[in-house]
């Protein structure tokens, strides 16, 4: 999506930005200009690039400081460079990764039956694909630990491979088991790029840097939960996934509530959770008022959008007989199965058993 020049970002006044006389670049900031640097070490026309994303980027570091990107810059800017260099890996190791790379592990990780598999399948793709990035995964007990390696750091002057694949991953291997991950602790070989107070938003862990080893470790019970890609889902998770930054979804084309319901719904696949509706009018820059007005005006409430998505997914799980009903009720966000039999009831005047049972004569009657 190309962004016209009446929408160029401006520098935002520092008071703006974080109420002191310095502007603290986020993170977010931070690995947009990090990208910027990228394009300039590659010697890519930032002219050109300009035109594409919609910002001047032909500006110095400082200024490009004071910015306020959002997840969308920085998605259209990893896109951008991607297909120029014709690398996912942006130029940070000597081999290169062609565009498509990581969707094809993705898809491949999809078929392994829990995520102890996918993760040391991941290892072996990795060791296969370059001697550059290997990954490799232990446990001590209690925390599973998977260590990533970069062979040539130095290349990788901005730390943004480093860091964006502890990111991509962690949001890669929740989304296989339709699980957010929770982190006990991350700790990266370099220093810290901005105030560490923002790596704990993104990770929502200690995080912890100049340690002898790259990693991320949570609790090893997650090793054995089952990949539960839908396969009439998992594309849904693939495309919103490569606009977010961190679990923020981005605009695309459509109504603000079919994008607010896309939104949700992915969302809701990868954590069993939903974004509030503040977090919703932050992410499409609305007021909380506003947007209960345009839904308001599609006869919708944000309530009965999250009661809809969560009835699909209910029914879908319900209609896959491997699935437990302890399992369905994991994934459709109820604590036990007693939560997702009155809430079935409640909405259907039967239980989620007795639905099983008459999909089984339909079907049974059919043949």
């Amino acid at each position: 999506m190309k962004t016209n020049q009446s929408q160029i970002l401006e520098p935002s006044t520092s008071s703006q930005l974080s109420g002191v006389d310095e502007p603290i670049p986020s993170l977010l900031t931070y690995y947009c200009t990090a990208l910027v640097n990228i394009a300039r070490d590659n010697s890519i026309d930032l002219d050109k690039l300009s035109a594409e994303i919609g910002i001047d980027l032909n500006v110095e570091d400082n200024v490009l400081a004071q910015y306020h990107f959002t997840p969308e810059h920085h998605a259209l800017l990893v896109a951008s460079l991607t297909a120029t260099l014709n690398d996912e890996f942006l130029g940070s190791t000597s081999y290169r990764a062609k565009p498509g790379t990581y969707k094809l592990v993705f898809e491949i990780l999809t078929a392994c039956e829990t995520l102890g598999d996918a993760i040391d399948r991941c290892c072996k793709l990795y060791a296969a694909i370059t001697d550059d990035i290997q990954f490799s995964l232990t446990d001590d007990g209690i925390m599973a630990v998977l260590d990533v390696r970069v062979d040539k750091p130095d290349v990788d002057r901005y730390f943004y491979t480093r860091e964006s694949i502890m990111r991509g991953f962690h949001r890669l291997f929740s989304a296989l088991i339709s699980v957010n991950i929770p982190l006990h602790d991350v700790s990266f070989t370099h220093q810290c790029s901005v105030p560490a107070i923002e790596y704990t938003r993104v990770f929502h862990c200690p995080c912890s840097f100049s340690q002898p080893a790259q990693t991320l470790r949570f609790d090893k019970r997650y090793l054995d939960y089952r990949v539960r890609i839908d396969p009439n889902n998992w594309h849904i998770i693939w495309q919103t996934s490569q606009y977010r930054m961190d679990c923020v979804s981005l605009p695309e084309a459509g109504s603000l509530t079919e994008l607010i319901k896309k939104e949700a719904t992915s969302v809701f696949l990868s954590t069993q959770h939903f974004p509030t509706l503040d977090e919703m009018a932050i992410n499409h820059h609305k007021s909380v008022p506003t947007l209960r007005r345009i839904l308001k005006a599609d006869d919708l409430s944000y309530s009965e959008i999250k009661e809809d998505i969560r009835k699909s997914v209910v029914l879908r799980w319900l209609d896959n007989p491997s699935a437990s009903l302890a399992e369905v009720a994991e994934i459709g966000g109820f604590a036990e199965a007693n939560g997702l039999s009155r809430a079935f009831k409640q909405w259907y005047e039967i239980t989620p058993s007795e639905y099983r049972k008459q999909r089984a004569l339909k079907q049974r009657a059919l043949k």
